[in-house]
């Protein structure tokens, strides 16, 4: 088995670990903090491009599981809110997703992967600084937001139903991981 699968092997075991009873902005918060550890990487000019490839085969489908349990449990919320602000901030953290979604298809087609350049390098620098702009946006704004108008216990049952979200997302980037050579210099991830 590769560094990169067991890495989201002992991801995905964490989340059934997970507690249930933390509100859901604590588990998006501890989710961004690893996902600013893994584009830290991407972005050091100190950092090896082998280095760099590693940690795209573990920062793809953890991102893409971390946005899309959060657009199927807390967009999804906000979108529906009475609120027009509340309503505003969850289509913006869907199109942000979308543009960042985007950004990932051209890297993997561009084979970023298994290959670098300047051009990847450059993508990977544009799609990190919308990765932390968005984060910093959900965590100083949308964040406060959330918790004045929903109920802690809508906000409880939304962790529950994000981290089954996780585990439905996170299984299905597993299948879809192609066996990486081991690489054991790149940071595990929630363990």
């Amino acid at each position: 088995m590769s560094y990169e699968t067991e890495t989201l092997r002992l991801l995905r075991q964490s989340l059934d670990e997970e507690d249930d009873e933390t509100s859901i902005i604590s588990v998006l918060e501890h989710h961004h903090k690893y996902l600013r550890e893994y584009m830290s990487i991407l972005t050091g000019p100190e950092i090896s491009p082998e280095h760099k490839q590693a940690t795209l085969y573990l920062f793809f489908p953890i991102f893409n599981m971390h946005a899309k349990a959060e657009q199927d449990t807390l967009y999804r919320l906000l979108q529906g809110a009475s609120n027009h602000e509340v309503r505003l901030e969850g289509l913006r953290g869907l199109d942000e997703h979308e543009i960042a979604f985007e950004i990932i298809r051209e890297l993997q087609e561009m084979g970023a992967e298994t290959s670098w350049s300047d051009e990847i390098d450059a993508k990977i620098h544009v799609l990190a600084g919308l990765i932390k702009g968005h984060i910093k946006e959900e965590e100083n704004a949308m964040y406060p937001l959330v918790e004045r108008h929903f109920s802690e216990s809508k906000l409880m049952d939304l962790t529950d139903n994000y981290l089954e979200k996780c585990k439905i997302y996170l299984d299905m980037e597993m299948e879809s991981v192609p066996s990486a050579v081991s690489r054991s210099d790149v940071l595990t991830f929630f363990y």
